[in-house]
């Protein structure tokens, strides 16, 4: 057994090049990484690291989006990346995303990928079904990064989120 970081917290390691504050290492085996890593929706997400071994698994090529500052759905054989059914199939498991989407976009200062774009205005409907509490933890996490509220416009959340806000931009 290993020890990893996973997702998210690969992430912020990435950014920062060194380690702060990981909530997330595990002790696990490769396979059950790259179970855990299918779960992400978003391809900078779908990285690990081994700590003991110094390796990276990056089975989704996250580590290339992330470079290019590029937000993009993880694929499937099912569901390719750049497939309008992939973001349905992402959007309306979890409809955070769409706020995650707009809070990483705004923490890397990137882009969102022409289909995840798509994907995300089309189904930003959604927000409206995210529960309260969860809703404003996310925007939390969001508010005080310059481009998170422009994002969220752009993808067509912020209207349901809060409409006064909306008429702002």
């Amino acid at each position: 057994m290993s020890e990893f970081i996973i997702g998210n917290d690969f992430r912020k390691y990435f950014i920062n090049r060194k380690i702060k504050n990981i909530s997330e290492v595990i002790t696990t085996s490769e396979v059950k990484v790259l179970n855990i890593l299918a779960k992400e929706a978003f391809t900078c997400n779908c990285i690990a690291w081994n700590v003991e071994s110094d390796k990276v698994i990056d089975p989704y090529d996250g580590i290339t989006d992330f470079k290019h500052r590029c937000i993009m759905f993880q694929g499937n054989n099912s569901y390719p990346k750049h497939d309008m059914d992939n973001a349905r199939m992402w959007i309306c498991k979890d409809p955070i995303i769409i706020i995650s989407a707009a809070r990483i976009i705004a923490e890397i200062n990137g882009n969102l990928e022409h289909y995840t774009l798509r994907g995300l205005q089309k189904y930003a409907y959604l927000v409206k079904e995210i529960p309260y509490t969860e809703m404003k933890k996310e925007m939390q996490k969001g508010l005080h990064l310059p481009r998170f509220l422009e994002i969220l416009r752009e993808i067509g959340a912020l209207q349901y989120i809060c409409s006064d806000l909306n008429a702002l931009y």
